[in-house]
């Protein structure tokens, strides 16, 4: 539910660029292991289940993280949660590099999922507070396709081609270096509610905890965004991998390939964000689930053709992350009883996360061990159709399209 408020435009647009930057952070730091894990696998001794595991813990303790310090930053300040969160994570970015096995790799980055948990929640807290409620999804895409594009673009082209003049253990160094600059920043310009309540927001009585579920539309979004992360994260775990031991591609290639995922998605999350404002939330998750389900199937059955793989890769990508942008961005935030959007998106993208992001790859990497690394594409391509009849079920949210836009927007 959105409040009536006075638009501060310059502030707006000094907060959605530092969104974008941390969020942008969030996914290098997380998403660069995946590129890394070849060479981390020789020195460290890892395989398969032991990549799923990395890559699930990371996710298990950001979606709890999120539900807790969603609720929390609602209570204290969502200042006081975001910019302490971005500096512990690009900290334990720079720890992954001093790991001397499993078991440390783990802890760091189990703590690390903690601290980017508790950024996506409140992340979707500031962007709704300091965003006009028309130009809520086309920000929304603004900052969350940075993680898409830091995260599964740029990550492992940067990655594959530091690996050749360094050790992966000094390309972790290099990427947690920048969030502690940005932290910095968000800290002096970052406002708290109540500070942009005094320029001419009403801010209204926050709503009891327990209308955290009121709107139908909040338990349908746990389960579409299981599905939409169990589909991005598996195939951005995995897809690597895939590429080296099954197809034998180069590690260039795979470098060039793997890249299709985040330019994808990063032009996905902009694109259907922005859409959604237009043509309504249902019908942008709803098709893009769809359309993600046709490009993962002939991703299944394209053999080693490093540009036709990228291709579908990218348009594969393109609909999953803009079906999870919605879901995580406007859906929560429109779902959302009064002074609660950080509880019931962290509620949102915690739960999705556990499952999606941290079970789903756990059971991917027993998958890929035991059965074959090429088998567990099938995976993404199971939950991105039941994301497709999940999203059958959504109520419609979106101002121009209910009809409410001169009551959220005064």
């Amino acid at each position: 539910m959105l409040t009536t408020r006075f638009c501060d435009t310059a502030y707006e647009r000094k907060a959605i660029v530092l969104l974008t930057l941390a969020f942008g952070l969030v996914g290098l730091d997380r998403w660069v292991l995946p590129p890394l894990f070849p060479a981390m696998m020789i020195e460290l001794h890892l395989n398969y289940k032991d990549l799923g595991n990395l890559v699930g813990v990371l996710g298990i303790t950001w979606g709890v993280s999120s539900i807790v310090m969603g609720g929390l930053s609602d209570r204290i300040g969502h200042k006081r949660v975001l910019v302490p969160a971005v500096a512990v994570f690009s900290l334990l970015s720079a720890f992954s590099g001093m790991a001397t096995g499993l078991v440390s790799l783990l802890l760091a980055r189990a703590i690390m999922g903690a601290a980017e948990g508790a950024v996506a929640p409140t992340s979707v807290a500031v962007a709704l507070e300091a965003s006009h409620p028309t130009r809520l999804g086309m920000n929304s895409g603004l900052y969350q396709c940075a993680l898409a594009l830091f995260g599964l673009a740029i990550a492992p082209i940067v990655a594959t081609q530091l690996l050749e003049v360094t050790s992966w253990r000094n390309v972790f160094l290099i990427v947690g270096i920048p969030g502690l600059m940005v932290a910095v920043i968000m800290w002096l310009t970052i406002r708290e509610p109540r500070t942009i309540a005094s320029s001419g927001v009403v801010t209204p009585k926050r709503a009891p905890l327990s209308q955290t579920f009121r709107h139908r539309n909040v338990l349908l979004a746990i389960g579409a965004l299981l599905c939409a992360m169990t589909g991005v994260f598996v195939l951005s775990a995995i897809t690597p991998s895939y590429l080296m031991d099954y197809l034998k591609l180069t590690s260039r290639q795979m470098g060039f390939v793997t890249s299709g995922i985040g330019f994808g998605g990063c032009l996905g999350q902009l694109v259907v964000l922005t859409l959604s404002d237009f043509i309504g939330r249902r019908l942008a998750t709803l098709s893009s689930f769809a359309c993600a389900a046709v490009f993962l199937w002939l991703f299944i059955y394209t053999g080693a053709n490093p540009a036709v793989l990228f291709a579908l890769l990218f348009s594969g990508a393109f609909f999953t992350f803009g079906a999870l942008a919605v879901i995580a961005g406007p859906i929560a935030a429109e779902a959302a009883p009064l002074g609660l959007v950080a509880t019931v998106a962290g509620t949102i993208i915690g739960a999705g996360d556990i499952f999606g992001g941290g079970v789903a790859p756990v059971i991917a990497g027993f998958v890929g061990q035991n059965y074959g690394i090429e088998n567990i594409l099938w995976m993404p391509l199971i939950g991105v159709v039941l994301g497709v009849v999940v999203c059958v079920f959504l109520r419609e949210t979106a101002p121009k399209k209910v009809g409410n836009l001169a009551a959220v927007a005064a």
